[in-house]
């Protein structure tokens, strides 16, 4: 009797956490929008204005989702989430990466490896390490267009990582005020995360209010416009489908960069002698855009660690599980239109699939895709990586959703720290 007053309250227990789990790609027969809202908790109603556009959205998505799991073909497979509610079209001005027409040339070219530096390991994944740890936890970018600063923030955390054996969690909210509009960055309006870095090892600049280095993010946690808070003044549901960008464009996209060292003098905080700061001296590239471009990749993984990746991303709306091969039946034209920015952390094997792919780390919380991490599609032996050669703005991409066109991390220092008191 003893044992079973024990269990029953855990099998309860087991049971609630079960029921209030999000439905995955094979439970979606009868799902409903009312009970798609109780699960993302949104918090719009009936008598909201531009209700039934959302519940519009949400019938063509769910449609569309469960048509591409009835495709045998596919190595992956599609599921609800948080954007299920939004059009393509809306959920593309979510992603704001935007590669910088005047970067400066990269300290170091990483090529494909010589024959001495064969055989490849058959699997990287710097999930996994632990000494040291190398990344921090999967961020949530919210609906600020702020991709290419958390790449930054999260390239530069792993390097500081592989530097000194630290794993502070850097400012993106840092990165995305502080970095200017002449570095090709806009903050939630978007940019490019080699900008960032540029802008940081920039020694020509002399302002007290400069990003010299990146503190931690609890010092200079993500700034938001103050239009942002007041609900009143903010785009309705109707707006923003019709805009196609939750953020008004005649509006402010970022906030001012503030000096962190000064607010954080106060008798309350002076006994905290010092901040982690992370400073960049210049970045370097990977030349792996080419059909046989994946060793390229494959080595810098191994010897140099995660890498910053721009990718076309219009169709990952629907990714739940799987690797995912972008193709045109994955929704529109999207794939080869490089639009977001994200991080490369590994390749594998799948032995089930029976095909390689590439991991990627995402910056739209551990609710989408594989706990926030989507593996693509990559070339199996005697295969060759997909490619475009004429992408408008980008020239040749290539890689399954041009993952491996713009491979670049930052070369980092341990920078002074910021003191207090």
């Amino acid at each position: 009797m003893a044992k079973s007053l024990l269990v029953m309250p855990l099998v309860v227990i087991l049971a609630t956490i079960a029921a209030a789990k999000k439905p995955m790609w094979h439970q979606l027969e009868g799902y409903t929008f009312d009970q798609y809202r109780k699960d993302f908790k949104k918090a719009y109603t009936p008598a909201d204005e531009g209700f039934e556009m959302r519940k519009k959205n949400f019938d063509d998505n769910l449609k569309f989702i469960k048509s591409l799991n009835g495709d045998s073909t596919m190595t992956w497979k599609a599921g609800v989430n948080m954007f299920t509610d939004m059009s393509r079209e809306e959920f593309k001005a979510f992603n704001k990466f935007k590669k910088g027409k005047n970067r400066k040339a990269p300290k170091i070219v990483h090529r494909a490896p010589e024959a001495s530096e064969l055989p490849l390991p058959k699997e990287v994944d710097w999930r996994q390490a632990t000494n040291p740890r190398v990344l921090t936890a999967v961020k949530h970018q919210g609906s600020c267009g702020s991709c290419w600063a958390h790449s930054a923030a999260e390239t530069i955390e792993a390097q500081y990582a592989l530097l000194t054996n630290m794993l502070p969690v850097l400012s993106v909210g840092q990165i995305n005020s502080c970095t200017p509009t002449s570095y090709n960055c806009q903050g939630c309006g978007g940019g490019d995360y080699v900008g960032a870095w540029d802008y940081l090892a920039d020694t020509s600049i002399d302002r007290p209010e400069v990003l010299k280095s990146v503190t931690e993010n609890w010092a200079y946690p993500i700034p938001l416009p103050d239009w942002y808070y007041n609900f009143s003044t903010g785009p309705t549901l109707t707006e923003q489908g019709s805009l196609g960008d939750p953020w008004n464009k005649t509006r402010s996209y970022s906030t001012t960069c503030r000096d962190i060292s000064k607010e954080w003098n106060k008798p309350a905080t002076s006994w905290f002698a010092e901040l982690t700061a992370a400073g960049v001296k210049g970045h370097g590239m990977v030349d792996s855009n080419s059909a046989t471009g994946g060793p390229a990749a494959q080595k810098a993984l191994r010897d140099v660690g995660p890498q910053s990746v721009s990718v076309a991303a219009g169709n990952w709306q629907w990714y739940e599980t799987g690797i995912f091969k972008n193709t045109n039946t994955s929704g529109l034209d999207n794939e080869w239109q490089v639009d977001h920015a994200v991080q490369m952390v590994g390749y594998g094997y799948d032995k089930e699939l029976d095909h390689n792919y590439w991991i990627v780390r995402n910056s739209w919380s551990t609710l989408w895709g594989e706990e926030g991490f989507i593996r693509l599609w990559r070339a199996n032996p005697g295969e060759e990586e997909p490619c475009n050669n004429q992408v408008p703005f980008q020239g040749t991409v290539c890689g399954t959703s041009a993952v491996l066109s713009d491979l670049a991390y930052p070369i980092v220092f341990e920078a002074q720290p910021t003191h207090f008191g």
